[in-house]
């Protein structure tokens, strides 16, 4: 599996010359340990491959169906690559950082809905509406910030606009048949 640790065996593993294709990819992602090995079991799969422990263990990057200086069908586009082969600790950094953001995100959302709620609900009161105004203030009605809500609303918007051009096109029929009627 592919980020897992590898242990290179003669008998099934054959290391590969390194050909123009592999020193692009090494000077592209600025690593020397790239490397390509071919399966000797399953014929026609070629790994490209990190060394974490020359020449013993390594990590798979992705599988090809044909040497890569082959162009095989299913090779990934060189940005794709420099993507995969970058160090770990960069990776594990940008998946921290995705999961700060959408904690973050999430938490926004939350505040935004609380304020919001809690201003439907001044309003509510000052209209003389006090069970509905203790309902949202206790957080028993259902409100939702923008960004929560924004999935459900692209949702909603768009089955109202199908009924509403449904409806549209229905009554621009039965129009048009009233008028041909009324022209007999």
């Amino acid at each position: 599996m592919f980020g897992d640790f590898l242990t290179i065996e003669a008998d099934r593993h054959e290391i590969m010359k390194d050909e123009a294709w592999v020193k692009k990819v090494r000077e592209v992602v600025h690593n020397p340990n790239i490397f390509v090995y071919r399966h000797r079991v399953e014929k026609n799969t070629f790994v490209v491959c990190e060394w974490m422990d020359k020449p013993r263990t390594c990590t798979e990057l992705f599988i090809v169906d044909a040497p890569p200086d082959h162009s095989p069908t299913n090779m990934p586009s060189m940005p794709t690559i420099a993507h995969r082969c970058r160090p770990m600790i960069e990776m594990f950094d940008d998946m921290r950082g995705k999961i700060h953001k959408k904690n973050y995100d999430k938490a926004v959302g939350e505040m935004e809905s609380t304020e919001r709620r809690l201003d439907a609900a001044d309003y509510l009161g000052k209209n003389g509406m006090d069970e509905a105004a203790f309902q949202h203030t206790a957080g028993c009605a259902p409100y939702a910030s923008d960004i929560q809500s924004t999935g459900m609303m692209d949702e909603t918007v768009e089955n109202l606009t199908d009924l509403a051009s449904t409806k549209v096109h229905s009554t621009s029929v039965v129009g048009e048949k009233r008028a041909k009627h009324k022209m007999k």
